[in-house]
């Protein structure tokens, strides 16, 4: 892989864990339904 696609990877991830993280920190107030989280994300609930 070249050094710009490591990067990219790298920031894909960093990404994905910031959503899950405000994702499972967030509560809907419109609709009573909050889907499932994966058990995996419970981990970075605070």
């Amino acid at each position: 892989m070249s050094k710009a696609s490591s990067k990219l990877v790298k920031t894909l991830a960093v990404m994905a864990v910031s959503v899950t993280t405000a994702n499972v920190n967030s509560v809907c107030w419109l609709w009573g339904y909050q889907p499932k989280m994966p058990e995996g994300a419970t981990k970075l609930k605070k």
